[in-house]
């Protein structure tokens, strides 16, 4: 090769300097995509560990709705991983399961309808009577019936 050749061949100082800044730019972004995805990661890992002592404080309430839920506890922990609430993942795993408490039926029993069902008579003096009222009272109290 001739000298005019090599000096044709050889980058200039411009293309060095662009190709330097282009390797810089490739850098940054690729450490500022490593901090992101760390920061994801990071925020991620917070999450979980406070689901996880969300289920731990909620599951007390959880076994004493259905006693049966502790045999269950790692199944009902997942669905809670996966985002249901706790109280809706006892039911999922339980009722999969077939372990669900059917709600017990009041015992005893039960009065019909919204009305209060003992009611007081009003007491009324005599000049409030009417002559029917105060004629059906006389004849309850003397027997005459």
């Amino acid at each position: 090769m001739t000298e005019v050749e090599t000096i044709i061949n050889e980058p200039s100082e411009a293309e060095k300097r662009i190709k330097s800044l282009s390797d810089k730019v490739r850098t940054t972004a690729e450490e500022r995509d490593a901090l992101a995805q760390q920061k994801a990661d990071a925020e991620a890992k917070a999450q979980e560990a406070e689901k996880k002592a969300a289920f731990a404080e909620s599951f007390s309430d959880i076994v004493a709705m259905n006693p049966a839920a502790k045999e269950y506890r790692a199944d009902i922990q997942a669905k809670v991983m996966q985002g249901l609430s706790a109280e809706e993942a006892m039911y999922a795993v339980l009722g999969k399961a077939g372990k669900l408490n059917a709600p017990k039926e009041p015992e005893g029993p039960v009065a019909g309808g919204s009305a209060t069902t003992n009611v007081q008579p009003k007491v009324q003096s005599p000049n409030e009577m009417t002559q029917d009222e105060r004629r059906k009272i006389l004849t309850d109290a003397l027997g005459f019936n």
